[in-house]
């Protein structure tokens, strides 16, 4: 017979200990459960250079609730293949409409600029396990595939950021995310366009084609797909920030790999 695996999990109840749950599962279906569980929460970091997946404790630590209920559910989809809480990512999205959980750039040492960089990550690692739990297609990166309207949106707004950022040369205190990043995820029918016609007069002339490509490609794809949403579900709001969030990495991952190459080119083209 198959060997099986028991949690019992226990809380204090008035001077006593009450046995709140009991998991019982075997040894195969636990390495099934858990390895999909792995596959949902894996994601690329924040800039872009590696994929993590996370444990129980780092979701739960990433939104800050101390609600058991969330850390028993959570302990359910790990070892039972529950589908994920929904309150997780309800949690998760009310971080992220904090401008600070972003702003990694403003961070004092390189320690505290670490501490943002894997909240980041975490916060998104549930998001994305809440959205795309057991299922086939990769979110765990950049997927220029995926073309729901809220995906799209969220990247658009950050190649927005990243036209901005460039034609500054990335010295901005506060940027169009930090005011902006809010009312795009709930409401973007009421906001994107007023910030492609800030772009188009002041940043975009002054970045060359690449992003101006990008912009034109992800508008078409919007078209495509039924223009700008008036409003946001939260599970759109949940997608708007893994697209957000992809599209900003991807960027960031292109700059240091450019950075690194550039010295060993510049070499070799010193010694033709």
């Amino acid at each position: 017979s198959d060997i099986g695996f028991n949690l019992g999990i226990l809380s204090p109840n008035v001077g006593r200990i009450a046995l709140r749950e009991w998991i019982s599962v075997s040894i195969e279906q636990l390495k099934s459960h858990y390895a999909n569980y792995l596959k949902a929460t894996r994601i690329i970091s924040s800039e872009g250079d590696e994929f993590r997946s996370f444990s129980v404790a780092d979701l739960i630590h990433a939104v800050a609730s101390s609600n058991p209920n969330l850390s028993r559910a959570l302990l359910r989809t790990l070892m039972l293949g529950n589908n994920p809480p929904y309150m997780l990512l309800s949690a998760a999205l009310v971080k992220f409409l904090n401008p600070n959980v972003f702003n990694d750039h403003k961070a004092k040492n390189p320690l505290d600029c670490f501490k943002v960089r894997q909240r980041q990550q975490q916060l998104m690692s549930g998001i994305k396990f809440c959205l795309f739990f057991k299922q086939e297609e990769d979110m765990s990166e950049l997927n220029l595939n995926h073309r729901t309207q809220a995906y799209l949106c969220g990247r658009l707004l950050a190649i927005l950021d990243e036209a901005q950022q460039r034609a500054s040369g990335f010295g901005l205190n506060t940027t169009l995310v930090d005011r902006f990043y809010g009312a795009a995820s709930t409401a973007p029918g009421t906001v994107f366009g007023n910030l492609i016609r800030l772009s188009t007069t002041g940043h975009l002339p002054k970045i060359g084609k690449e992003v101006n490509e990008q912009i034109e490609t992800v508008i078409a794809d919007l078209d495509n797909a039924g223009g700008f949403p008036k409003i946001l579900t939260q599970l759109e709001q949940a997608e708007f920030a893994l697209g957000f969030y992809h599209q900003r990495a991807s960027y960031r991952a292109n700059r240091k790999s450019k950075q690194s190459t550039t010295p060993i080119q510049s070499a070799q083209g010193g010694s033709q």
